[in-house]
């Protein structure tokens, strides 16, 4: 059976504390940080929408295994319906892929007033937020590779002449892109603890 897992990715409320800096370059960072915050309604917003399509999709997702091949008709429509949630979540993934294109143009920006910069604790702290950026990026687009197969899923399981093995072997590539999704979320995680931590030393 198909274990299905909401991505939730948390959203930064930091402001930068208690860092020598000059005065510039933690006006710049503090300014970003508080960037993340006035996007945060919009991100909680499409994570409780994911959330929501995807609980949908699991009842479907379990619907469809009880019938049987001889109920073809019913299985294309529930198949169908699934695909259409997936179709929704795939709108909701890109808009928060947008936010955070969004977020590092404006990091790029704090890059440029900071360049300057000898003091370690600001270079670690650019670190910090560097390394978060690429892990937030690298498990967006590994959720998005998942909807991408969940909707190849609900289209071989409405087809008349897919086989179980091919449906299993898809099934199991599901699976394995859901446990990937699992293992680059610790890592964010993580790096989201190194720039909470950071921000007050």
């Amino acid at each position: 059976m198909m274990k299905k897992l909401f991505l939730l990715i948390p959203t930064l409320f930091i402001l930068m504390t208690g860092c020598q800096l000059f005065e510039s370059d933690q006006q710049a960072i503090n300014r970003y940080a508080t960037s993340w915050s006035d996007v945060t309604s919009k991100l909680e917003s499409i994570h409780t929408e994911l959330a929501r399509r995807e609980s949908k999709e699991n009842e479907l997702y379990l619907e469809l295994t009880k019938l049987s091949a001889k109920e073809h008709e019913t299985i294309q429509s529930v198949a169908l319906e699934a695909i259409e949630l997936v179709n929704e979540r795939e709108v909701l993934v890109q808009e928060e892929k947008d936010i955070l294109d969004q977020q590092l143009k404006k990091w790029d920006k704090v890059l440029k007033a900071t360049s300057k910069n000898e003091d370690q604790a600001v270079k670690e702290s650019l670190e910090n937020w560097n390394s978060y950026h690429k892990s937030y990026a690298i498990v967006m687009n590994e959720y998005y590779r998942s909807v991408q197969l969940d909707k190849v899923l609900y289209e071989k399981m409405k087809a008349e002449n897919v086989s179980i093995k091919e449906l299993s072997e898809h099934l199991n590539e599901v699976n394995k892109q859901y446990a990937l999704i699992i293992k680059k979320t610790e890592v964010l995680n993580e790096k989201y603890e190194n720039v909470f931590t950071s921000s007050n030393n």
